[in-house]
C-alpha cells in the first residue's frame, strides 16, 4: 500500500485468482481444535484487517502493473489503449468497492453490532482511503490539468470525474473521524488539515 503510486517494479507477484483470507475475528477466538476442523468456506465475512490485506495484495497489483507501462499519450492509439485499460481497472475497483462495503456491513452486524462507530475501524478507513488514492493515481495523467502546468495535456472528462469523486469520498471519510480515531492513522492525521485544499485542487 505504501508504494501504490510508484511506477517501478515492486516485485509483487500477480494475485491468485479468487484469492481470499477467510478469517474473521470470531474465528480466532475459537479453541484451536475447532479451527482445525472448521470449513473456512462457511464464513461469509472477514476481519477488517484481512479485508485490508486482500485489497493490498490482490487489487493494488493491477494499479502497480498499469503504472509501470510506458505510454505516449500524444499518440492517438496509445491514448485510446491507455483509456481502455484504465477504465477496465477502474471497473474492477468499483466492483471491489461494492463487495467491500457489503463485507463490512456483514462484519459489523456479525461482530460489532453493539459499537456505535464500528465503520470507523482504522483498517476499514485505511482501505477506503487507499482505494480512493488508487483511483486518483490511475486517472490523474488524463484528468483536467491547467494549461500553465502542462500545455500539451488533453484532459479526459471521465478521468477528471473519477478523480473528483475519489477526492470527495476520501475527504468525507477522513473528516468523519474523531481525533482519537485519527491517532491510529498518523498518515491521515496530517491529511485532515490539508484535505480540502489538496484534494479539491485535483
Amino acid at each position: 500500500m505504501s508504494t501504490v503510486g510508484v511506477d517501478w517494479d515492486t516485485g509483487s507477484s500477480p494475485p491468485i485468482p479468487n484469492g481470499i483470507l477467510p478469517c474473521s475475528d470470531s474465528l480466532w477466538a475459537f479453541p484451536e481444535h475447532i479451527i482445525n476442523v472448521w470449513s473456512f468456506g462457511q464464513f461469509r465475512y472477514s476481519s477488517a484487517f484481512s479485508l485490508c490485506i486482500i485489497f493490498g495484495t490482490n487489487e493494488l497489483w493491477f494499479i502497480h502493473h498499469f503504472l509501470q507501462k510506458t505510454w505516449n499519450l500524444g499518440n492517438t492509439q496509445d491514448r485510446i489503449q491507455w483509456q481502455t485499460e484504465a477504465q477496465k481497472i477502474d471497473e474492477r475497483l468499483t466492483v471491489w468497492r461494492e463487495e467491500f462495503v457489503a463485507a463490512v456491513y456483514r462484519l459489523i452486524n456479525a461482530e460489532y453490532a453493539e459499537e456505535e462507530r464500528a465503520e470507523m475501524d482504522p483498517n476499514i478507513v485505511l482501505t477506503n482511503c487507499v482505494l480512493d488514492a488508487a483511483v486518483i493515481l490511475l486517472f490523474q495523467r488524463m484528468s483536467t490539468i491547467p494549461k500553465e502546468i502542462d500545455p500539451s495535456a488533453e484532459p479526459w472528462q471521465y478521468a477528471t470525474n473519477r478523480c473528483i469523486y475519489a477526492c470527495d469520498n476520501m475527504v468525507f471519510k477522513v473528516n468523519q473521524m474523531t481525533d482519537e480515531e485519527l491517532s491510529n492513522l498518523t498518515f491521515h492525521k496530517s491529511m485532515r488539515k490539508q484535505s480540502t485544499l489538496t484534494f479539491r485542487a485535483v
